[in-house]
């Protein structure tokens, strides 16, 4: 009898201390109970009952994600290498999605495909810190209703598809020149394979 008062026992404190949770600084611990609007806890200890409580710890620091050759304009008619910063600012709508950074980086590239494609080769070339801000603001309006935010966004590099160079061979040796030395004052590093810088 002792035996099995023992082993409730020990099954009992290990239940119980599954239950509580350590919550980091840039951390939140979003609750489900049965029906209820989910409970937001954190920082510090919180406890959830195992088994009749679901749990989701949320990071709200900010995250920074490098995205490489993303193809803009659906026929790979220029790639690039970018990254960019969000932050989870309601930590209550971004746990309702299986994973924020996915869907963060998914409407990036729908805001990027959508300012780009808008955009001239002058404003690639010339204007690539206001497509980046107008990147920015298209993808956090997209996002808000998840509770994350777009902080920043950065080209880092880019190439032109052999396709869009081959079109601009027929214009003027001075409009090739010209492109030439705008990219040389960018001083972005050149890519490889279809692309080319």
């Amino acid at each position: 009898m002792h035996f099995l008062l023992a082993i409730f026992f020990i099954a009992f404190v290990l239940y119980i201390r599954a239950g509580f949770h350590q919550i980091g600084k840039h951390q939140r611990l979003v609750v489900y109970k049965d029906g209820s609007k989910p409970l937001l806890q954190g920082p510090g200890r919180a406890f959830v009952l195992p088994l009749f409580e679901q749990s989701r710890l949320i990071d709200l620091s900010v995250q920074t994600v490098k995205v490489a050759s993303f193809h803009l304009f659906g026929q790979a008619q220029m790639a690039m290498d970018l990254q960019f910063q969000y932050q989870i600012i309601d930590a209550v709508k971004a746990a309702a999605y299986k994973d924020p950074k996915k869907e963060t980086e998914a409407a990036v590239k729908r805001a990027l495909d959508q300012v780009f494609s808008l955009a001239s080769l002058r404003d690639c070339l010339r204007e690539m810190y206001v497509l980046e801000a107008l990147t920015v603001d298209a993808a956090s309006t997209e996002l808000k209703s998840m509770g994350i935010k777009v902080i920043s966004l950065q080209v880092e590099s880019f190439a032109f598809s052999k396709k869009v160079l081959a079109a601009l061979a027929g214009v003027s040796d001075r409009l090739v020149a010209n492109l030439c030395w705008i990219i040389g004052e960018l001083h972005l590093p050149a890519a490889t394979g279809d692309f080319v810088v």
